[in-house]
């Protein structure tokens, strides 16, 4: 439960940048309709399209997880991951001001970007909900951070479960944008900026803590490999026989 709590952090801390990323994406979502209910609806379709691709990318990542522990190698999973997360998260410093994932001119984002148009003339629930599907593929370097910090949810509907957390953590701030139409103060986005930078180092670190075999419940449960089957000590209390 605790790792899965890092999703929805990771979500709700981030939802700033998504804001910023998609949020003119959410506001151009069409309804044939302006009624309060049917707003709200077709926000949530437009969002939980999103959680819906996300989880589906958690599946991939989940079966690539899996492939790694048949091969006897579980326990390097977080430590790889954790690495994987800090160098994810310089790249995106560094590309802030010049790369730039979410800006790069892929030919698989221009046909994205076809689809979206298809659905946007379609102005109903459904096509809010395939619009957000849509959505959830665009480059995006918190994804990726999600994503990578998934591989070490031990298995592939773990995985699932972990981005479909990260997906519901990024809703509320972008739920607000769609309903309210309103601009975040700068206050509150200085605070998220901050907030952002210390977490992924956090999550970083309990990654790579976690695949340490340390036998820390929780945090770094002792994983014992052996013959065709692998278990994890975690907050077992010790078996003692009788006399």
């Amino acid at each position: 439960m605790t790792y899965y709590l890092t999703a929805l952090t990771i979500g709700i801390m981030g939802s700033l940048h998504c804001v910023g990323m998609c949020g003119p994406i959410a506001l151009a979502v069409p309804l044939k309709s302006n009624s309060t209910g049917y707003s709200y609806l077709g926000s949530f379709n437009y969002l939980f399209g999103k959680a819906i691709t996300y989880s589906l990318l958690g599946l991939f990542s989940g079966v690539f997880a899996k492939m790694i522990e048949l091969t006897g190698f579980q326990r390097y999973i977080s430590v790889f991951t954790g690495i994987l997360v800090l160098i994810i998260f310089f790249f995106q410093k560094i590309s802030t001001y010049n790369l730039g994932i979410e800006k790069l001119n892929l030919k698989w984002v221009t046909l994205l970007k076809a689809q979206f148009n298809r659905f946007i003339k379609e102005k109903n629930l459904i096509s809010a909900f395939f619009i957000g599907l849509i959505n959830g593929l665009l480059p995006c370097g918190l994804v990726y951070i999600a994503l990578a910090a998934a591989i070490g949810a031990g298995g592939w509907w773990q995985s699932m479960l972990y981005m479909f957390i990260f997906g519901i953590g990024t809703m509320p701030l972008l739920f607000g944008l769609m309903i309210f139409k309103s601009r975040l103060s700068i206050s509150l986005r200085s605070v998220f900026q901050k907030a952002i930078p210390t977490f992924t180092i956090l999550l970083a670190v309990l990654l790579i803590v976690r695949g340490l075999n340390l036998g820390i419940p929780y945090f770094s449960p002792k994983i014992i490999t052996a013959k065709h089957k692998t278990t994890i000590e975690c907050c077992l209390k010790p078996i003692t026989k009788s006399k």
